[in-house]
């Protein structure tokens, strides 16, 4: 899908691998079996502020850097199928795009299948949260794996090519639903949502275009029907999201925005209706 406003912005959605899980943990209503968690990403080409990643799908790294215990336990949990040809790095190439072109990537969080192609980005500003970064930096070990984290996907340099959006610009709060916004070039175009909850500092992102507004809500929740039926996950995911009281207040909050602004599309990262949206290589995929 290619959005383009009169101002110049385009979006393309891509999807960079996936995982299996189980589908009752997304809708406790519906038997057992395992679903396919893709892994999707977003090219936004904006007009002044050049090409932004947010996320980056996986890569195969996902599989070296779970090769070794702890970090094997996420590898099982969460089996990973990942193509060359899928990667974010080569979907761009596909596109006429190297990674000397993507001047930002911004980060919603540091799960393995949001961060696991930003080793392919030498040149890139990061962009995050600073208590997710403070998170993905301090966890190791079994607390790491705990988090859904996997140090080893993160280059050496990263800390010192990353800016907070807390310091890049000031908050907005959205009334009536709460939720808390930044607007990333105090343009309009592109402000990032505060979602805690599934992870420390969670991001989503909206975005202005000439089709309306999409919110991409990053794993505020995971199915956009569970959503609107306002369907919890089975509350086992407790174990590794962050807060499970502010999973459901983020929850709450992005429900009342978007009974507000019914008219903004509402994607998220794995939801299997956002697939539909999916351009390029990858969609044949689906």
């Amino acid at each position: 899908m290619v959005q383009e406003s009169e101002n110049g912005i385009k979006l393309r959605i891509f999807q960079s691998g996936y995982c299996l899980s189980d589908g009752h943990v997304v809708n406790p209503k519906v038997r057992r079996g395992k679903v396919r968690f893709y892994a999707t990403w977003l090219l936004i080409q904006h007009p002044v502020h050049g090409n932004i990643l947010f996320d980056t799908g996986y890569t195969d790294r996902f599989h070296s850097a779970t090769r070794r215990m702890p970090y094997t336990l996420y590898a099982w949990a969460t089996p990973v199928v990942v193509h060359k040809e899928d990667t974010a790095i080569e979907q761009l190439k596909e596109i006429g795009l190297s990674a000397k072109d993507i001047d930002t990537i911004i980060l919603s969080h540091f799960h393995a299948d949001h961060i696991g192609g930003v080793k392919d980005f030498p040149y890139s500003q990061f962009i995050c949260s600073r208590k997710s970064m403070e998170e993905a930096i301090a966890k190791k070990g079994w607390s790491a794996v705990k988090k859904g984290i996997l140090p080893d996907l993160l280059p050496d340099d990263f800390v010192s090519r990353t800016k907070f959006i807390e310091e890049l610009t000031q908050q907005e709060i959205d009334h009536p639903s709460g939720l808390v916004m930044y607007d990333l070039f105090n343009d309009g175009m592109l402000k990032l949502i505060e979602l805690p909850g599934h992870a420390r500092g969670m991001l989503g992102i909206r975005i202005q275009h000439t089709d309306g507004i999409t919110v991409f809500a990053s794993d505020a929740y995971w199915s956009l029907d569970t959503f609107q039926q306002r369907i919890l996950p089975r509350q086992r995911v407790k174990l590794f999201f962050d807060s499970w009281g502010d999973y459901v207040d983020s929850s709450e909050k992005l429900y009342r925005y978007h009974k507000n602004h019914p008219e903004e599309r509402l994607l998220f990262t794995h939801c299997p209706q956002t697939m539909n949206f999916i351009t390029g290589k990858s969609a044949k995929i689906n």
